[in-house]
């Protein structure tokens, strides 16, 4: 007691030293899923028992662990939640799809896109008003909205609301009994269309059963076990949820004011996640919106998060001899995939997209930053924003010789521009230059690569067709791949990281 009373006396400024010293731990606090609770870096309890000492104490240091540590996540595996999470992946991609075919193929078809509903989406969603125009006087034949090339979590907005606007008109229900391909597109039955279009779950949640059996009854007779369809579970792979998700699921759990203490938060996105990890970020807006002091930053693994993802799929390669993966090049990194994706999405561009999508929709100032991780191989790193360079380059002459020269408004011509597979994303040549000049939320840990010369690929593609344009640019893609390197393992036993223990590509 005399030693406290001691304590109490030193000057408050040399009192809060001694508090900083002893609240400050090495690498911060961790998040363990199991039990929702933080620990030490070295997987231990933390100990605030000072705090108890007296009332004194207690005051001065209310907040002040929270305030000094990091708080870190990672993405999880827990073989508990492992088919929670492939069943959520592949009923918010079934979800998806089904309501992006409702938009574009069957409202188009059965006469639902009318001038009132382009006018809702001229207001609200301005950017996708060429393909309302184009559904309005003809046909699309392409229903994967990630061939508009806007941020994919914009098109599935879109899709969303413009759907539920036109389910609440009065003419919707007897306009599904009335066309049979509706609910029976093929030659089964389909799910209840309703029943789709009312189904809303944010990607970033932590989904409980209850949810996981609504959405699979939505999508009934449709089944998430692994078949053609795009995005099927599969049980010998390996799902997790994205460290943003974890981070979420705790900050739920924190009272109010002790959430306001905190001050930083790291996200390693260590590995492949389920739900479009990419847009993740715009479930911790409101937190960051809450607390104004708060600043989190998402490290991305480039070689073990993104790169996979964005390469075909682990089941796609299973079963495959030797020589047939070395001729279908799905032992290295396809160049091509590098910035869109191997379907379109889940891309190198995505993530980048993604996080400037972020201030749009609320995310405060420099709350928010993401950072590519590509240390383990930096000159490998590099080589892969080569390859993005490229392609922002080849999307800036692209616009330049073939979108500049068309005569606005032609809807059926924008279509074509935005599929095309040289133009990868809106905005994205802009964003990579931002980036390059260290003026972007997103920031990488390696050299971003050698800034090309569009001038270069301007004057070697002003006399390229659109079809040209596609062609030439997979011809010098096909010269860019990349394999891994040390101390990395090889691209194939890379991507094995994502199969159970036990189980092979071979």
């Amino acid at each position: 007691m005399t030693l406290l009373k001691g304590f109490h006396k030193l000057p408050r400024e040399l009192r809060d030293q001694i508090y900083e010293e002893y609240f400050t731990l090495e690498g911060g606090y961790h998040y363990n899923h199991q039990t929702n609770k933080l620990l030490t870096e070295q997987g231990e309890a933390i100990h605030l028992g000072v705090r108890l000492a007296s009332r004194q104490i207690a005051v001065e240091t209310r907040g002040l662990a929270f305030k000094l540590n990091p708080i870190s996540f990672s993405t999880v595996f827990d073989e508990n939640l492992r088919e929670r999470a492939g069943h959520f992946d592949s009923l918010l991609k079934m979800i998806s799809d089904l309501k992006s075919k409702y938009l574009v193929w069957r409202s188009s078809r059965s006469g639902l896109i009318d001038d009132g509903i382009r006018d809702y989406v001229e207001e609200h969603f301005p950017e996708f008003l060429p393909v309302v125009r184009t559904m309005q006087i003809s046909h699309i034949n392409n229903s994967d909205s990630n061939s508009w090339k806007e941020s994919p979590s914009q098109s599935r907005r879109f899709i969303a609301s413009t759907l539920k606007t036109i389910a609440k008109r009065p003419c919707f229900g007897e306009v599904i009994e009335r066309h049979s391909y509706w609910t029976a597109p093929g030659s089964e039955p389909g799910p209840d269309p309703m029943a789709v279009i009312s189904c809303e779950h944010s990607p970033w949640i932590l989904p409980s059963k209850e949810a996981i059996s609504t959405m699979r009854g939505s999508v009934a007779p449709f089944s998430v076990e692994v078949n053609r369809r795009r995005g099927s579970y599969w049980t010998r792979g390996k799902y997790r949820f994205s460290a943003a998700t974890m981070a979420i699921v705790f900050l739920s759990s924190v009272p109010v004011k002790k959430r306001l203490d905190i001050r930083n938060i790291v996200l390693h996105e260590d590995h492949t996640a389920v739900a479009w990890p990419e847009c993740h970020g715009q479930g911790l807006i409101t937190y960051c919106q809450e607390n104004s002091k708060l600043r989190i930053e998402r490290r991305l693994d480039l070689w073990r998060a993104c790169l996979p993802a964005a390469s075909s799929s682990l089941h796609s390669i299973t079963h495959r001899t030797p020589e047939l993966l070395r001729r279908y090049k799905y032992d290295r990194i396809a160049a091509s995939d590098i910035s869109r994706g191997h379907i379109g999405h889940g891309g190198v561009a995505d993530w980048i997209m993604e996080t400037l999508e972020l201030e749009n929709l609320g995310m405060p100032l420099n709350a928010f930053t993401l950072v590519i991780d590509g240390e383990a191989v930096p000159d490998g790193s590099t080589q892969v924003f080569d390859v993005l360079q490229r392609d922002t380059a080849w999307q800036s002459a692209f616009q330049r010789c073939v979108i500049d020269s068309i005569d606005w408004p032609n809807s059926h011509l924008w279509l074509r521009c935005r599929e095309n597979l040289a133009y990868v994303r809106r905005g994205f040549p802009e964003a990579l230059q931002a980036i390059s000049d260290h003026e972007s939320p997103v920031k990488c840990n390696f050299d971003t690569g050698l800034v090309r010369d569009v001038d270069q690929v301007v004057a070697l593609g002003r006399s390229w067709t659109s079809d040209e344009w596609l062609i030439n640019w997979r011809e010098i893609g096909d010269q860019a791949d990349i394999h891994t390197s040390a101390p990395l393992p090889s691209w194939l036993d890379l991507r094995r990281e994502d199969l159970l223990e036990g189980e092979s590509t071979n």
